[in-house]
C-alpha cells in the first residue's frame, strides 16, 4: 500500500511554478536588476547635469524618452507587482506600516542631511560665508525640509540659489535643483494607495475579480491616454507634479499590480513568458506612449525572466538592496561633482557619481533601511507569516 502510494506520488505531474515561486527563487537577481535600473538613472542624468547635452535617447525618436525614463518605468512595474503581492498576504495595518518603513526613513534622512550638511557646505563654498544660510524664506533650508516632509502634496527641489549659477544644469534651466529625483516620490505614494485598493478588493471579492478590476483600470487608462490624452488629468490631476509622466507611471504600476494580484495562481510557463517578451518587443517598434505604458508594464514579467538567467550562486552580495538608496542619493552627488567642475572629465564624473552614490546607498541600507526592515519583520511576526521576502 505504501509502495503504491509512493509510486503514485512519484508519477504525479509536478506542480507548475507560479509567478510568486519564481520571484522568490530569483529574488537576488531581481535585486541586481533593480540596482542596474538605478544606475541607468545616473547614466541618464549625467548628460543634463554634466552639461553634455541631452540623454542619448532624447533626439533619436526611440520608444523610451530617455534611459532614465525606461529605468523609472521598470521600477514602477516591478514595484506594482511586489507591493501588491505583499499586501495580499498581510492586513491593511501591516501593509501601511510596511510601506511607510520601506519608503520614509531613508527619504527623511536624505532630506535632512541635504539641508543640514550638503547644502551648507555648497553655500559656504559659493558665498565664502555661512551667514544667511539658515532662514525661513520660502526657498530656504527650513522650508525645504518642511515641504519635502509633506511629500504626498508638496515638493521643493532646491534651496535658495544653490547650484543655480554654479552647475551646467542650473545655468541651462535657470533652476536651483539639489535633488530632482524627488518628483517620483508623491507618485509612488499614490500608487501605494492604488495597491491598497487592489488588495482590499482582493480580500473582499477574491483574487480573480481583483485582477479584473486592475485590468479594467488599465483599459481605462489606455482609453484616457490614447483616445483623449487631454483628459489625463482625471488620473493625474494638475496638482500632481509631472502629471503626464505620472499618468504613465500609474499605468505601469497598475500592470504590475494586476500580475501581483494573481501571482500565486499565474504559472510562469512559456506562454506567459513569450507573451510578455512579445508585448515588450512589439511596443518597442510601435514606440511612443504604447511603449511607455504597455511596454514598460510588461517589464513586471520580463525582468524576473532576465533575473532567472543570472547565476544565483554568485549573487549573495545582492541580499543588500541598494537600489532605493542609489536613486535617492545620486542626483545630489552628481550636482555636487558638477559644482566642483568634475563634469568636464566625462569618465571621472560618471565613475565618481556611481562610486560615491553606491557608498552612500550602502550606508543608507546598513544604517537606515535594513534596521527599518527588521522592525517591519518583527511586527509582521505577530500575524500570519510571510511566504516570501520582498
Amino acid at each position: 500500500m505504501s509502495t503504491s502510494t509512493s509510486t503514485d506520488q512519484a508519477n504525479a505531474p509536478a506542480r507548475p511554478m507560479m509567478l510568486s515561486d519564481y520571484l522568490r527563487k530569483h529574488e537576488l537577481g531581481l535585486n541586481l536588476l533593480r540596482l542596474v535600473l538605478a544606475l541607468l538613472v545616473i547614466f541618464s542624468h549625467a548628460f543634463p547635469l554634466g552639461g553634455w547635452g541631452p540623454d542619448p535617447l532624447w533626439p533619436t525618436g526611440t520608444p523610451a524618452t530617455s534611459y532614465g525614463g525606461f529605468a523609472v518605468g521598470g521600477f514602477f512595474a516591478v514595484s506594482g507587482m511586489l507591493v501588491t503581492m505583499s499586501g495580499m498576504r498581510s492586513s491593511v495595518e501591516r501593509f501601511l506600516k510596511s510601506r511607510f518603513l520601506r519608503l520614509v526613513p531613508a527619504y527623511f534622512v536624505v532630506i535632512v542631511l541635504t539641508a543640514a550638511v550638503l547644502a551648507p557646505i555648497i553655500y559656504v563654498l559659493s558665498n565664502h560665508t555661512f551667514a544667511g544660510y539658515f532662514s525661513f524664506s520660502t526657498q530656504g533650508p527650513v522650508m525645504y525640509v518642511i515641504k519635502n516632509l509633506q511629500f504626498p502634496f508638496t515638493l521643493q527641489f532646491g534651496i535658495d540659489n544653490i547650484f543655480l549659477t554654479t552647475t551646467p544644469y542650473g545655468r541651462e534651466t535657470g533652476l536651483s535643483v539639489i535633488n530632482g529625483s524627488l518628483w517620483t516620490i508623491p507618485i509612488e505614494i499614490r500608487c501605494y494607495l492604488i495597491a491598497l485598493l487592489v488588495v482590499l478588493l482582493g480580500k473582499i471579492f477574491g483574487v480573480t475579480r481583483t485582477a479584473l478590476v486592475a485590468l479594467a483600470g488599465i483599459a481605462f487608462l489606455i482609453v484616457v491616454g490614447h483616445v483623449r490624452p487631454e483628459t489625463a488629468v482625471v488620473v493625474a490631476p494638475e496638482w500632481l507634479p509631472y502629471s503626464h509622466q505620472a499618468y504613465e507611471l500609474v499605468f505601469v504600476f497598475l500592470c504590475g499590480a494586476a500580475f501581483g494580484s494573481v501571482a500565486r495562481r499565474l504559472p510562469m510557463n512559456k506562454v506567459v513568458a513569450i507573451t510578455a517578451v512579445a508585448a515588450f518587443a512589439i511596443t518597442s517598434v510601435l514606440g511612443g506612449a504604447w511603449f511607455r505604458t504597455i511596454g514598460l508594464g510588461s517589464l513586471a514579467i520580463v525582468l524576473p525572466l532576465v533575473a532567472a538567467l543570472l547565476p544565483s550562486s554568485r549573487l549573495g552580495v545582492f541580499r543588500n538592496d541598494l537600489s532605493y538608496g542609489t536613486y535617492l542619493w545620486a542626483f545630489p552627488i552628481q550636482q555636487t561633482l558638477a559644482f566642483l567642475g568634475i563634469a568636464a572629465i566625462h569618465w571621472l564624473f560618471l565613475g565618481g557619481s556611481v562610486v560615491l552614490t553606491l557608498v552612500l546607498a550602502g550606508l543608507s541600507w546598513k544604517l537606515i533601511e535594513q534596521p527599518s526592515l527588521r522592525l517591519k519583520k518583527k511586527r509582521l511576526r505577530v500575524g500570519r507569516p510571510r511566504t516570501a521576502p520582498l
